[in-house]
């Protein structure tokens, strides 16, 4: 729905114009902070060839309280590429390349703290064959 379309329903009902304005700008506002955190969608689905859908009642949810959080655009998209770096080749992993998974508010913080502390160097494989 439109913001003209919403301001003419308002304008029937009587509602006074500074609060019919106030009502208008919580309502876009809003639908602007979701709409950028759900064009985080289509980049996981860009990356994981999949047809995730934004407005997948869970999802939004999800990205809804994310939003809540203060979650930045950007900061999703750093999870969603750094999770994708590590689990992109594995079989087992690639699964959970997912919204449920990556934006789940318990996983998003765990896997921003991780992306922010990667230094892209990794870690050197030590085995005991060969020390002995």
């Amino acid at each position: 729905m439109n913001k003209s379309r919403v301001k003419a329903i308002l304008y029937d009902y009587n509602i006074p114009l500074a609060v019919a304005n106030e009502i208008l700008d919580r309502i876009f506002r809003e639908e602007v902070k979701v709409t950028s955190l759900t064009e985080a969608v289509s980049h996981l689905n860009n990356k994981v060839g999949k047809r995730y859908k934004p407005t997948n009642k869970t999802t939004l949810k999800l990205l809804k309280q994310l939003e809540k959080d203060g979650v930045t655009y950007e900061e999703v998209i750093k999870v969603i590429d750094f999770k994708y770096k590590l689990w992109a080749k594995d079989p087992r992993m690639s699964a959970y390349l997912k919204p449920a998974t990556l934006f789940a508010n318990a996983n998003f913080h765990k896997y921003l703290d991780e992306a922010d502390n990667d230094t892209g160097i990794k870690p050197i494989k030590q085995t005991i064959k060969g020390v002995i």
